[in-house]
């Protein structure tokens, strides 16, 4: 046990006959009635530290002591520590906290933990367990301790103390063991109901999860199935009109054919390409390989290869710059962001990508005089598989943007939206080099 300082003034030592707060008679009716009051207490609290706050606080109304402390074991089975003290030191502080925290077997509160016994010593001064923290003063002392077992299980102890020799006695002793088994199995009990209630709250987060995993995979296969579908319908038409022999086609039919089967079979490549792309990324095999590139080039390689429809304007704004950046994942990114405007914007909207210089590195812009994109959702658009406005009839998988904020970051860079002067999305994307 570890003694604490007490005050000067406090050290006058009463006699045994004056220190009880009931005659003899009374005092198994207050005992009996404190036992009912601390076990319905204890019954109510969820809180290991609340019960042990309880413990401390109704001891004291029958047995006068100066200092209690409540020490529970810690999770590595060496180690008590304080969690409820009442009397004369009201705080934990310095080197006074750190002798609270005891070893098993260290002291005589390590002695009770070790033995599992209850113990008393009516000088402390005299005691072969007791210690003296380093600067306080010797004062006669006695001390009464529990051990606080949950069937085979020590839980921790409960410490009562009181200036002056010998101030305990047995029926203190017993009254001490019963608080401490009460004590031991409210915790238990505590601990155990905090344990089931953080194991249902797992069990919670683990299925709304799995609902949000199953969801999402539902609508990506909806959009997937939109995506892959309309592009191999024509894919097929195309190739199976070609294959006839008795079919007369003209020369503007057939290529206007063969243009069709070749939009829509890059379309299906674009598609296979980024869902190979989620699935590398998700394993973390996708790797950035700067080199200078440039950047006005670039731009207009990726906007004239995107597949656009010939009806759409597409104004074209690239400065005239060396980077150093992954050529063809800036190109997807590019691409990924116009293919974006045009399928969520009406025909005739206009379409606008730059690329410049800035302080941080270079700003790609893909800008739109659509709808634009709520605040709401500026964050989500952004996430595999989702879609920004639900009402938004544009069919798509959800994966493109997502594949735009990812080669992003691979490059220590990050993509937002925000909106346009003039009405309309910004899309935009930072990239350090």
């Amino acid at each position: 046990m570890v003694r604490t300082p007490v005050e000067q003034s406090e050290r006058i030592e009463p006699r045994r006959d004056e220190r009880r707060k009931q005659p003899a008679a009374e005092r198994p009716h207050a005992q009996l009635q404190m036992l009912h009051r601390l076990a319905a207490r204890l019954n109510q609290s969820p809180d290991v530290r609340d019960i042990s706050e309880a413990v401390v606080g109704e001891l004291r109304t029958l047995i006068d002591y100066h200092n209690c402390r409540v020490h529970l074991l810690d999770p590595d089975g060496e180690t008590l520590t304080p969690i409820a003290f009442r009397g004369e030191l009201s705080d934990y502080q310095g080197e006074t906290y750190d002798a609270l925290l005891i070893k098993v077997g260290q002291g005589l509160t390590g002695h009770v933990a070790e033995t599992r016994t209850s113990y008393y010593t009516p000088n402390a001064n005299d005691d072969p367990y007791a210690t003296t923290i380093p600067g306080t003063e010797d004062v006669d002392e006695s001390i009464l301790a529990a051990p606080l077992v949950f069937g085979d299980r020590l839980v921790g102890t409960i410490v009562i103390s009181k200036l002056g020799i010998d101030q305990f006695d047995e029926e203190d002793r017993r009254m001490l063991e019963t608080v401490a088994s009460h004590t031991a199995v409210a915790i238990e009990n505590a601990r155990r109901t905090a344990d089931i209630e953080r194991a249902l709250a797992a069990e919670r987060e683990a299925t709304a999860s799995l609902r949000a995993l199953d969801e999402m995979k539902n609508a990506f296969l909806r959009a997937v199935s939109h995506d892959l579908r309309t592009p191999r319908t024509v894919v097929l038409g195309a190739a199976m009109t070609l294959e006839r022999d008795d079919v007369e086609i003209s020369r503007e039919e057939r290529s206007d054919l063969l243009a069709r089967l070749a939009i829509n079979a890059r379309k299906l490549n674009r598609l296979l390409t980024d869902l190979l792309d989620v699935e590398r990324l998700a394993r973390g095999v996708v790797k950035v390989d700067r080199a200078p590139i440039d950047v006005a080039a670039l731009v207009r390689s990726a906007v004239a290869e995107a597949g656009v429809a010939p009806g759409r304007v597409i104004e074209v704004h690239a400065e005239p710059l060396i980077a150093d950046i992954d050529g063809p994942k800036v190109e997807r990114i590019l691409e990924n962001l116009l293919l974006n405007a045009v399928k969520h914007t009406p025909e005739g909207s206009g379409i606008w990508v730059r690329a410049s210089r800035s302080e941080e590195g270079l700003l790609l812009v893909v800008e739109d005089d659509g709808p634009g994109i709520p605040t709401d959702l500026r964050e989500e658009v952004f996430e595999p598989f989702r879609r920004g406005d639900p009402e938004d009839p544009s069919p798509g998988s959800g994966i493109g943007l997502s594949l735009v904020a990812e080669f992003a970051r691979l490059h220590g860079g990050r993509a937002w939206v925000e909106d346009r002067a003039g009405g309309g999305a910004s899309f935009r994307v930072l990239l350090p080099c």
